[in-house]
């Protein structure tokens, strides 16, 4: 299964979450760990967990925005063969992109609620990946 994995990564140039930096990675530890040993007050940690909410809904440099611009990436190609179009695989990536932008903006809003004297990240609308109309699942 790793094997077809890593070739469908090829196929469809993408990049393997194996190949990510170290500093591209969030891991509980950073979201829910205080950056200091001081205990902190709830707006303190409000504040942090905000700031972290923020980095995941970031537009440019968030993780989502990457995992969604993949998908997209992957629709578009699929598209491009018929045979794929026609499996519904393509409507069903755009959908996980669309969700994957929802979240985004929920994150987005999240981190606002948090720590409403701080800037909120901005996430544009994104526009959709292929330029056929919609289709309707089957």
């Amino acid at each position: 299964m790793a094997q077809e994995c890593r070739r469908i990564e090829s196929d469809l140039g993408l990049i393997s979450p194996g190949t990510l930096s170290p500093s591209a990675r969030l891991s509980t530890h950073d979201v829910l760990a205080p950056s200091h040993g001081a205990p902190q007050d709830g707006a303190e940690t409000a504040a942090q967990v905000g700031s972290t909410l923020r980095q995941l809904a970031d537009e440019r440099t968030g993780p989502l925005a990457s995992v969604r611009g993949l998908i997209e990436q992957a629709a578009h190609r699929l598209d491009a063969h018929p045979r794929m179009r026609a499996s519904g695989a393509v409507h069903g990536l755009e959908l996980i992109a669309h969700r994957l932008d929802t979240l985004q903006r929920d994150l987005a809003t999240a981190a606002t609620s948090l720590s409403p004297t701080s800037r909120p990240a901005i996430v544009p609308p994104t526009p959709r990946t292929s330029q056929a109309p919609a289709r309707p699942h089957r």
